[in-house]
This record gives C-alpha cells, structure tokens and sequence, in this order.
C-alpha cells in the first residue's frame, strides 16, 4: 500500500493580492528581501485587503500575512489578531512605506522590534478602529514600542509552533 506524504507548506510571510497586483508590490517584496524571510504571493478571492491579509495570515505557516489591493491599501495581519483589527493597515503609502510594511512583516515572524513608521495622525488617517487623535496621542517611538509589546505579548501567549 502505497501513501503520498502529506504536503508541507514553505513557512513564509503570504502576500494575498485582491485584484492585479500594483506596482508597489515590488517594494513590499524588497523589504521582505532585505529581512531573509521567505514570502509567497498569491491571488485572492477575498473582496478587500483586510479579509485578504487575514486570509493569507491563517494560511500562513508563520501566521504572517500582507493583503493588497488594485487601489494600493495595504494591511499587515497576524493569524492571532481579530480580523478587523489588522497590526498596520495603509492606504496612499510612500514607496519606503511599502518598502517598512515589507521590513515589518519578516521583522515580525523574526520576532525582533519593528521599524518606525509614521504614525497614522502623521499620514491623515486612521490606521486603528475606534482610536482617533483626540484619544490617543503617541510619538513615533512611543507608537513602536506599543506594538512591539503587544504582539511580543501575543506571541508569547499563542505560540506559532
């Protein structure tokens, strides 16, 4: 009797794009690049970047995943986290921003301290549902250091492996 063996997946960050990929794709890959963390980009059936991301983070051998759509909205998601609540969610980025989106996502499966990037006051929206400036007003690095807490505090409480 003879059995196939059961089919692994590659652990790496999945990059799910809802539509046809844009151009900035490519800085997302280059910022992945330069952490040595593997990704895989695929397409995906889900109508929006936030579903994408959560879809590609719960496939994700990693638990990591990045959805990314035709008008360039970009969202960071990680499997442990609510749907809804993504850990980055950018729209209109710079092409650097795209390139730390990238950073952060393997920086993350790395679980080493993310790079800075602008706060979501800093680009003229809301990156977190339900925090507006009035009730929240964090510095650059105080914004870092919060994240890296928390999801330090998610990992620790659900391990990946």
């Amino acid at each position: 009797m003879s059995t196939n063996p059961p089919k692994t997946r590659k652990p790496a960050v999945y990059i799910d794009c809802v539509g046809e990929a844009p151009g900035c794709i490519k800085y997302l890959e280059y910022g992945i690049e330069e952490e040595g963390v593997p990704w895989e980009k695929r397409e995906s059936s889900c109508r929006d970047a936030v579903s994408a991301a959560y879809k590609a983070a719960s496939d994700s051998p990693i638990g990591i995943g990045i959805g990314i759509d035709e008008d360039n909205q970009l969202v960071l998601h990680h499997q442990k986290l609510p749907e809804k609540q993504p850990l980055f969610n950018l729209k209109g980025a710079s092409k650097e921003e795209v390139r730390l989106l990238g950073a952060n996502s393997a920086r993350l499966a790395k679980r080493i301290p993310l790079k800075p990037m602008n706060t979501p006051e800093e680009k003229g929206c809301n990156t977190y549902p339900g925090i507006g400036k009035n009730n929240i007003d964090l510095s650059e690095r105080e914004l870092i250091e919060l994240v890296t807490i928390v999801v330090k505090e998610v990992l620790k409480r659900y391990p990946p492996f």
